[in-house]
């Protein structure tokens, strides 16, 4: 049924449709015969448990598209969403250039008009666009069995109030990060949504093997952009870490 819908959208046969690796949800990457690639999103029930709504992420990237370090949207429906395909390969390891790198596209990101987009979000989806990480502990501990949830290690979690509200990727790693010559890119924006900063910096931080030096080294660049508060900031960071640990072992039992 996929295959056929998207042979009648592009007007040519798909050649092959394989899982995409990076991404936790129901995304594949299509070659076309011409050897274009796309990727596919599936608003499958896989997704809608996992906590990802493929029409919150159309809304963010076309809302954040001046960026240019985002794939395009191509074409979207209530069922599937398609992305331009990025060319290039996921860098290796973290080195100063790509970490100074990413710290200003994070900074840009987040510098980013939220409150034009939380308008623009709200009226064309008709979704609430922002993430609190302690309500999507709650969510995710539902989809599991009785035997399995985490009841105890929830009703340890304290409210917590964000520095700011921003617009965040909330999966930075480097399976995500891809370098095409002098330019680098973001890609599996499924989990992107209105958050705070300090919280998409704590799982950045978490969720990558970085030194203290190379943390010191990216905040450095990024606090430069974004004027920060940096002693609150890194404060706000450490106060995410019970919810994130918490939110890590309800994806393994998920997963």
């Amino acid at each position: 049924m996929l295959i056929q819908k998207l042979e009648h959208y592009f007007g040519q046969a798909v050649k092959f449709v394989t899982d995409f690796a990076n991404q936790t949800a129901c995304s594949s990457i299509i070659e076309l015969e011409n050897g274009e690639r796309y990727v596919v999103h599936q608003q499958s029930e896989r997704a809608k448990r996992l906590g990802i709504n493929y029409q919150l992420e159309l809304q963010i990237l076309i809302k954040i598209s001046p960026l240019h370090f985002m794939p395009k949207v191509v074409f979207h429906n209530e069922d599937y969403l398609i992305l331009s395909y990025i060319q290039g390969s996921p860098p290796q390891r973290y080195n100063a250039i790509l970490l100074k790198k990413l710290a200003e596209m994070i900074a840009k990101l987040h510098l980013f008009d939220v409150q034009e987009a939380v308008i623009f979000i709200s009226e064309f989806a008709k979704i609430d666009p922002k993430l609190d990480i302690i309500e999507r502990c709650y969510f995710l501990n539902q989809q599991l069995s009785d035997s399995n949830q985490f009841a105890v290690e929830l009703s340890l979690l304290k409210p917590i109030q964000p520095f700011t509200q921003c617009i965040c990727h909330h999966d930075l790693h480097l399976g995500n990060v891809i370098q095409n010559e002098d330019r680098v890119f973001l890609i599996d924006w499924e989990y992107a949504a209105i958050s705070d900063p300090a919280l998409e910096i704590a799982l950045f931080f978490k969720h990558n093997d970085l030194t203290d030096e190379q943390k010191r080294f990216f905040l450095s660049h990024y606090f430069r952009l974004t004027q920060f508060d940096q002693r609150a900031f890194e404060k706000k960071i450490a106060e995410y870490d019970p919810a994130i640990s918490l939110l890590n072992k309800l994806w393994y039992e998920l997963s």
